[in-house]
């Protein structure tokens, strides 16, 4: 009887490479976006953050003009009565200050730094008031008065970066009528600073 021999022939050295080669190609990129994914998702959660500490100061500005309303006070008092001074922080907690108000001591945004507040009954709330814990992120409100054309009801401008009436090149536009409330935001994610900024105008409606 005659036996046929049959050659298998093995793996090479370099198609054991190659196969190597490949996997790791596709590990490498399994774990990349991985670790993407997980990074989109912190700063997903910063920016909300953010947005929601905007919005807040924005409500507080509301909640201080109709409390002023109520008080037949000024609308912006407690906001466009200081004179040259249009920059502040919300002064407020939740507790030990119960009636919210604005601070201008701060004039930069890094000045205006927002704490986790350490009281007992608002534990972990960010707030600007000077606390022992700190967090990331930065809050600074700006304010400029909506004026509008004493001879012409329907011209109005907002004097941004000035604390009165008139905005600049618009000498007619002298009689206020609301405030322009801006918010900037700031905070960071591995050293890398980043920006929001929103803005809301509120009318003085009576």
């Amino acid at each position: 009887m005659k036996l046929k021999s049959t050659n298998c022939p093995g793996q090479s050295l370099v198609e054991m490479l190659i196969v190597l080669f490949v996997i790791s190609v596709g590990l490498y990129a399994a774990v990349t976006m991985i670790f993407f994914n997980v990074n989109l998702q912190e700063q997903d959660a910063d920016q909300t953050v953010a947005m929601n500490l905007a919005r807040e100061a924005l409500e507080l500005v509301q909640n201080q003009r109709d409390s002023n309303w109520l008080s037949s006070s000024q609308f912006d008092a407690g906001m466009l009565d200081q004179p040259g001074d249009c920059t502040a922080v919300p002064a407020w907690d939740g507790t030990s200050v119960p009636n919210p108000f604005f601070d201008f001591t701060p004039n930069t945004i890094d000045q205006s730094r927002i704490y986790k507040s350490t009281k007992s009954a608002s534990l972990g709330m960010l707030t600007n008031i000077v606390s022992t814990s700190t967090s990331d992120f930065y809050r600074l409100l700006t304010f400029s008065p909506i004026c509008q054309d004493a001879n012409d009801a329907t011209k109005k401008a907002a004097a941004d970066g000035l604390c009165a009436c008139p905005p600049t090149g618009l000498p007619a536009y002298t009689k206020e009528v609301g405030l322009r409330a801006r918010v900037d935001m700031r905070w960071y994610r591995k050293s890398r600073p980043l920006n929001l900024t929103i803005f809301s105008d509120f009318y003085d409606w009576r």
